[in-house]
């Protein structure tokens, strides 16, 4: 069972996500994460990039939302993305996110910096919600 004091769980916790880290390095190295960038800032989806250079879209993903560094990089390489330019005024918004198939206007859901952005907010406020409901 072990000893489940503070100070183990948190020394287990730390030692957990080095271990993990270690792991995520190995299976998506700075080169493979470069490449990402390069993809990706040239327009190329994320998950294209991610196949092109063999590693999962949730291993993209998940890089961001630990690695600063690679997050910031990866956030400005997707503003290429953005189906209706950052100074748009449906960018970062649910109608930019969803996009309008079938409208007067058709265009296509975005997937850029802002939506995304937008999007993991959202989906924060949404597992808050529930959990405290």
């Amino acid at each position: 069972m072990g000893c489940r004091c503070p100070g183990c769980v948190d020394a287990h916790v730390q030692e957990s996500r080095e271990r993990r880290r270690a792991l995520a390095e190995e299976r998506f190295t700075a080169e493979q994460r470069q490449r990402v960038l390069e993809l990706t800032a040239q327009g190329t989806s994320v998950a294209q990039a991610a196949q092109e250079v063999g590693v999962t879209i949730g291993q993209v993903y998940g890089r961001a939302t630990w690695d600063l560094v690679f997050s910031e990089a990866f956030d400005e390489a997707g503003w290429t993305s953005c189906a209706l330019g950052s100074d748009h005024p449906l960018c970062s918004t649910p109608a930019g996110y969803r996009g309008n198939e079938r409208g007067l206007e058709p265009r296509p859901a975005c997937r850029g910096t802002g939506c995304r952005e937008w999007r993991r907010g959202m989906a924060q406020r949404e597992r808050a919600t529930a959990a405290a409901g």
